[in-house]
């Protein structure tokens, strides 16, 4: 499947340089937009019991927008455009139903960003992730359903590492989980 998306873009006031005796900032963003193109695999199979699921995708930004903190202080935020950025990845989740009370499920997710040529704030970001996008994610777990409806589950789950920001900087690295 194919799909075009957008996000439109705006204005916004950033108060963040107010603290250091200086006036408030307007800034404004372009309008970001979005390529999409995703694959999918849906089936149930063993009577209806399990179910095996599966995307690969990828996206391509246009004029990406950044939400990002300036070099002030802690309340300099800002949201501007970053020029191209791509997204690709693969995840998959099966789920089966082993006796009549009890399921099992698992699933895997990889995701691969990256910016394309754009400098903020001085630094070039280009190669660099997104923010809050990790790499690997997994889960897995089990459900039991006594004969009065009470439920009782427990999951296992896995995310890697991630940074915070669009710089990339080592010291705003989110740590696996």
């Amino acid at each position: 499947r194919f799909q075009r998306g957008y996000r439109p873009g705006g204005s916004g006031l950033n108060l963040g340089p107010t603290l250091n005796g200086d006036a408030p900032e307007v800034f404004q963003f372009d309008p970001e937009f979005t390529d999409n193109i995703e694959l999918a695999y849906r089936s149930q199979f063993n009577d209806g019991r399990s179910t095996l699921n599966a995307n690969v995708f990828y996206t391509r930004y246009d004029d990406i927008q950044i939400a990002t903190q300036g070099d002030r202080n802690f309340f300099d935020n800002f949201i501007t455009n970053g020029g191209s950025a791509e997204l690709w990845g693969a995840e998959v989740d099966f789920r089966t139903q082993i006796a009549p009370d009890l399921s099992v499920f698992a699933s895997a997710a990889y995701s691969h960003t990256e910016y394309g040529s754009f400098t903020l704030l001085g630094a070039q970001l280009e190669g660099n992730e997104f923010p809050s996008a990790p790499r690997f994610a997994a889960s897995f777990g089990a459900e039991y359903e006594f004969s009065n409806g009470l439920r009782v589950a427990a999951d296992a789950n896995y995310t890697s590492s991630s940074f915070s920001d669009p710089r990339n900087d080592p010291q705003f690295r989110n740590g696996d989980y």
